[in-house]
Order: C-alpha cells, then sequence, then structure tokens
C-alpha cells in the first residue's frame, strides 16, 4: 500500500441554524443537543450554534451513567451538549427537564429517538430522514427536516395564543359592562338604560364583528423576545382577571349617575365598548389606553352628549341652507 493523504468528511450545519438558535434564546426557549458524535465534535458544533459555552467538552453518556439521580439532574440544568449517548441517557434528559416543571420538546429521526419522542411533551419526528417508528412515536412530523421550522412555529402559536387572549378579554370586559349599567342604573332608581334591541345591536356590532377580528391580528412586535407563558397561568393574563372585572366597574357603569339622565347616556357605553377593544389588544405593559379616552369621552358628555351635539349640527346646516328672505318692498312715493 502507498500512503497518498487523508480525506476528511464535514457535514456543516444549516446557515439559517444559528440565526434560528438565536431567536429561540431570544424568546426564552433553551436548547439542548444530544449526539452520538465524539464529545469534541459536538461541542465544536455546538459553539458554532450558539449551544453551549464552547470552552468545554459535551457530557458523554459514560459520564452520565456514572452519575446519581441527583447528580444527573445537576449535570442537565448545567449542561446544554450531550455526546455519546443511549437511548436510556435521552429518555432520562427529556424526565429530568420536565420534573423541573418544563415544557420539554425533542426531535429525532431514528429508532432510538422513538422513547424520547414518546415521553417528551411534544414529539417532533423528521419528516425526510425519520424512519416510520420515530413519526408514529412523534406529536407532529418536521417536513423539512429545518430546525427554522421549528421556531417559526413557536412565532405562530404565540400570535395564536395571544390573538385568543384578545378574544376573551374584549367579550368579558364587554359584556360585565352592559349587566354593570344594567343593573346599577334601576337600583340607582332611574330608567331602564338599555332596551333590548339596543343591547342586540350592542352584542351583534360592537362586541360581535371586534371580537372576530381579533383572529386576523398582526403579530405584536417583540413576540419572540419575551420569555414563554408561565405553566399553570390563567388564560385571561397574570392578573388579567382582576383588571377585566374592575374595569366597567370603573368607567361605564361609575357613568350612570353623572351620564344616565342625558341622552347621550347610550353613546357613553358604545365608546366605552370601543376603548375596551383597544385596551383588549394589550398583551404586555402597563399603559392606561382606557383612562386617556375615558378623559375624552367625558369632556365629549360635558359638551352635551352625543344626541344634543347632533341636534345642534343639523340645526346649523337647516339655518345654512335656508332660503333668503327676499327684501320688503317700498311704497312708491309719488311728487306733487
Amino acid at each position: 500500500l502507498v500512503y497518498l493523504g487523508i480525506v476528511g468528511i464535514v457535514d456543516p450545519p444549516r446557515d439559517e441554524a444559528a440565526a434560528a438558535i438565536a431567536e429561540a434564546h431570544q424568546a426564552g426557549i433553551r436548547v439542548i443537543m444530544i449526539t452520538g458524535d465524539h464529545p469534541r465534535t459536538a461541542a465544536r458544533i455546538g459553539a458554532q450554534l450558539g449551544i453551549g459555552d464552547g470552552t468545554s467538552d459535551a457530557v458523554t453518556g459514560r459520564e452520565l451513567s456514572a452519575m446519581s439521580d441527583a447528580e444527573f439532574a445537576a449535570a442537565v440544568e448545567e449542561n446544554d451538549v450531550f455526546a455519546r449517548v443511549i437511548p436510556e441517557h435521552k429518555l432520562r434528559i427529556v424526565e429530568a427537564l420536565q420534573a423541573r416543571g418544563q415544557v420539554v420538546a425533542m426531535t429525532g429521526d431514528g429508532v432510538n429517538d422513538a422513547p424520547a419522542l414518546k415521553q417528551a411533551d411534544i414529539g417532533v419526528a423528521m419528516g425526510i430522514t425519520g424512519t416510520d417508528v420515530t413519526k408514529d412515536a412523534a406529536d407532529m412530523i418536521l417536513l423539512d427536516d429545518n430546525f427554522a421550522t421549528i421556531v417559526g412555529a413557536v412565532g405562530e402559536g404565540r400570535v395564536v395564543f395571544d390573538n385568543v387572549r384578545k378574544f376573551i378579554r374584549n367579550i368579558l370586559s364587554g359584556n360585565l359592562a352592559e349587566v354593570a349599567i344594567m343593573v346599577l342604573g334601576p337600583l340607582a332608581g332611574m330608567p331602564i338604560p338599555l332596551l333590548p334591541l339596543q343591547i342586540l345591536w350592542l352584542n351583534l356590532v360592537t362586541d360581535g364583528l371586534p371580537a372576530m377580528a381579533f383572529a386576523v391580528e398582526p403579530p405584536e412586535p417583540g413576540v419572540m423576545r419575551r420569555p414563554p407563558t408561565p405553566l399553570g397561568e390563567s388564560l385571561l393574563g397574570a392578573d388579567r382577571g382582576a383588571r377585566i372585572a374592575r374595569r366597567p366597574l370603573r368607567h361605564p357603569a361609575l357613568e350612570v349617575g353623572q351620564v344616565l339622565a342625558r341622552r347621550g347616556h347610550r353613546c357613553t357605553l358604545v365608546v366605552h365598548q370601543q376603548v375596551d377593544h383597544a385596551t383588549a389588544r394589550q398583551v404586555s405593559g402597563r399603559a392606561d389606553l382606557l383612562g386617556t379616552v375615558h378623559a375624552q369621552a367625558t369632556a365629549f358628555e360635558n359638551e352635551g352628549g352625543f344626541t344634543e351635539r347632533l341636534y345642534r349640527i343639523r340645526s346649523q346646516k337647516r339655518a345654512a341652507g335656508a332660503a333668503p328672505t327676499p327684501p320688503t318692498k317700498s311704497a312708491p312715493t309719488t311728487k306733487k
């Protein structure tokens, strides 16, 4: 034999993989690499992608087998790159993460990945290189085998979740306002604020149509730059339930005493409901948009309300469009 040289084969990461992993980190998603490659190879690839610190080798399957349960859990918490692992190690890694209350999504393409995919909260099988066993064990199949697609799906899922929250907040706040004003009005000795036909109009037009529009709301800025929703958090969001319950008491219901006796009180409820549509769109932040528009609505009512203002406008138009009065003719004079 004659020595001619050495041929090296490199399987580089995809160009978009590093950017997708960086976006996942911004969204509060931890990315862990579990591979059967050599520890140094795994650490090098991980450093290129932004997984791990790149200064130490990956944790090997032999090291994991020698650890106790407590040491294993600590290793999973402190390290992001694991190499030379067996199917049992993958399963234990998923279980250790779930034991800490984390939601785990596991990707895989081989038969040895099936147990971990089955245990994970979301098992993702590769659609191109994945085996039939892996696809059967997974919850979903990634058709293009691209990690960037997973990150994009996370962003779409957050948009859908945000829109569902907006829809529910809008419906609850609007209906609570109607109930509050209908209950407090008679208790204050005033006539019924809203007639049945007006309530039907509010439910169909000012509640139904805007709420349906929330389903096609575009993504909010920074949707992938905020942490995931904590497990067990209400669908309304942290502290949102109490804020929704206080909103009709702070605004439309308290307007009964000062506005209900005016002819424009029905417009006030509609104005506040439109403000509710705007505040329901707030997913993060505590800007009190409702307070600003509430002041504008109160100033509008102080000018006489919607009905009086409309009557003045019509009267001005009629006065401007009235025919001019013909001049009176003076009596003819005769000269003597």
